[in-house]
């Protein structure tokens, strides 16, 4: 007789052959190559470098900028003193044309005046222009003023 076919569960997984325990473990053999610790030294080398060109380059700069202070103020310094050097001439120029005696001798030589040798004296009479409490002028203060005299 043919026997029963035996009952599969149809909900489980099947099974699968059980497997050796295999793990992978790297190996810790060095490649050929540079060394970590050179690969450091190297680093630290280049920024030193680049650390010490943006030192130089900030001084070079600094010292330009104290160059071009210094060149300006000596040519300040020098305006200055050629302006009280200018001040200086101009008082004692002005001090000269002040003087009478060099108007005096001026008037004689260059315009060809000459002292006067007689004098005479204008005499000016009163003014008869009036002018109201305002300060406008004043027509009938004017002409009252005129007939007294």
């Amino acid at each position: 007789m043919p026997g029963a076919a035996p009952a599969y569960r149809y909900d489980a997984a099947p099974r699968r052959a059980s497997r050796p325990d295999v793990r992978v473990v790297r190996a810790s053999r060095q490649e050929p190559g540079v060394s970590a610790s050179l690969v450091a030294t190297l680093r630290f080398a280049a920024c030193a470098l680049v650390l010490f060109a943006v030192v130089g380059c900030v001084s070079i700069c600094l010292r330009s900028a104290t160059v071009t202070t210094a060149m300006a103020t000596e040519h300040l310094t020098e305006q200055v003193s050629a302006m009280q050097a200018y001040a200086a001439s101009l008082e004692v120029e002005e001090s000269s044309l002040a003087n009478p005696s060099y108007m005096r001798s001026v008037a004689v030589s260059q315009l060809g005046m000459v002292p006067a040798t007689q004098t005479s004296t204008l005499e000016v009479e009163r003014d008869v222009v009036c002018y109201d409490q305002d300060g406008n002028l004043s027509l009938s203060g004017s002409l009252s003023a005129s007939a007294q005299g």
